[in-house]
Formats: structure tokens, sequence, C-alpha cells
């Protein structure tokens, strides 16, 4: 066989390794999505991929997370907690503190 000729199979070879069929490419997306616990989108996930070796495009990842319904979790929203609002009352009243608690102290200037 000529060289051109060797090209064209070992090429139509290559193509069929690294052709991934879309049910074995979305084990892969469950995985990453699993291991970063639901907070990574297409994005991060076909980079992710790729730094796995695993050569697939961003369309089609992001195609199949949509069409299976694999989302990003979004942010959590700010909540304010009793460790914060001790830490800013123990600022504001400093002799305050042999009333009671910090608790008590917040309800009475309310």
């Amino acid at each position: 066989m000529a060289g051109y000729h060797e090209h064209i199979a070992r090429k139509g070879n290559v193509a069929q390794r690294r052709h991934l069929s879309d049910d074995a490419l979305l084990v892969h997306i469950k995985a990453v999505h699993a291991e970063s616990r639901g907070s990574y989108g297409w994005p991060r996930i076909w980079k992710e991929l790729l730094a796995r070796d695993i050569r697939v495009g961003k369309e089609r990842v992001q195609k199949l997370m949509q069409l299976h319904g694999i989302r990003a979790r979004g942010k959590r929203r700010f909540k304010v907690t009793c460790s914060r609002l001790r830490f800013q009352l123990s600022a504001l009243s400093g002799s305050d503190r042999s009333q009671g608690s910090i608790c008590t102290i917040f309800c009475r200037t309310l």
C-alpha cells in the first residue's frame, strides 16, 4: 500500500477510537457532575473532560446536559447568622455584656 492509502486507513481507525457514543459520554458527564457535587455547569465539565483526555465538543456537552436535565446548582443567598450578629453587637455594646447574653442585649435594643 502506498503512503497516502496507509494514511487514510490510519485516519479512519483513529476517528473510530476517538468517537464516543452519547451514552458513554453521558456517563462521564454524570461522574464529573457528581464529583463536583452538582456545582459544575457545562463549561467546567467540558474543561474537566478535556483534562481527562476525553476529546469532545463543548456544544455536544451542553446539548447532552440540557437534554438530560443536568444543571449546576445556583449560588446560595446570603443569610445572616447568629455568629455574625454576635460579632457586630459585641463591637457596639462593650459595657452591656455584664447584663446578659448577646441575644438578650439585641432584643433589648429593638
